[in-house]
């Protein structure tokens, strides 16, 4: 059974790792940079790429912890602001990241339309590290 994780319920949770979209099919590198999470995405032949994914506590909608950051995975998009939520096992590490945003402004909740919404899975340790100087 799946449920929200530590992170989700306002505990730090680690999210590092490789984190795969099966709907888009891009695959982030989320580790550590300085005191946020920074997602490098993987081209095509699985080398490093650019810095795609940044992420920040926050407060969620719901009032509880959340995380919140900036996504562009097409440096020629708009940059969408997105808040993310993780899933997993109860007491276990999130095997699941939901990520879900619009460009120029924070999704909220109950609203009727979301233009990016997607459901990341875990699958290995990340590779890719964001450079310690990212501003």
């Amino acid at each position: 059974m799946l449920t929200m994780s530590a992170h989700a319920q306002g505990r730090d949770s680690d999210i590092s790792g490789r984190w795969t979209s099966p709907r888009h099919g891009y695959v982030l590198d989320i580790t550590r940079c300085a005191a946020e999470w920074c997602g490098i995405m993987l081209k095509a032949d699985k080398s490093c790429g650019a810095l795609a994914l940044r992420l920040a506590a926050a407060p969620a909608g719901d009032g509880q912890q959340g995380l919140s950051g900036t996504l562009n995975l097409d440096p020629a998009a708009q940059t969408y602001q997105v808040t993310a939520r993780t899933s997993g096992p109860a007491g276990g590490p999130p095997i699941g990241l939901t990520l879900i945003g619009n460009p120029n402004t924070p999704p909220q909740p109950m609203t009727r339309m979301i233009l990016f919404h997607d459901n990341l899975v875990r699958g290995a340790e990340a590779v890719c590290q964001a450079d310690g100087k990212v501003s």
